[in-house]
């Protein structure tokens, strides 16, 4: 695998830094439920982390609210959710 040459990034990011490895797996073995999908201890957590990284990214781009921050499965996706509030 060393020697392979990624051409995809536009769709994907490879290698991904160990941190993201990390936090991916520290996710589904620590909290491991979906996000405002009860009001159980661990689906709050998972609320606290969204909520978290909608702050940082808030900050980063300097907006105004952190609401306003979404996250989207893809490329296309986030620009199809743009279009369509636009419309």
């Amino acid at each position: 695998m060393a020697n392979r040459i990624y051409l995809d990034n536009a769709a994907t990011t490879w290698p991904k830094p160990e941190s993201v490895y990390t936090a991916v797996v520290d996710a589904m073995r620590e909290i491991g439920v979906s996000v405002g999908r009860g009001a159980f201890e661990d689906s709050l957590a998972a609320t606290r982390q969204l909520k978290l990284a909608r702050a940082v990214v808030a900050k980063y781009v300097k907006a105004a609210d952190a609401n306003s921050i979404v996250f989207t499965n893809s490329g296309t996706d986030s620009l199809s959710t743009a279009i369509l509030g636009l419309l």
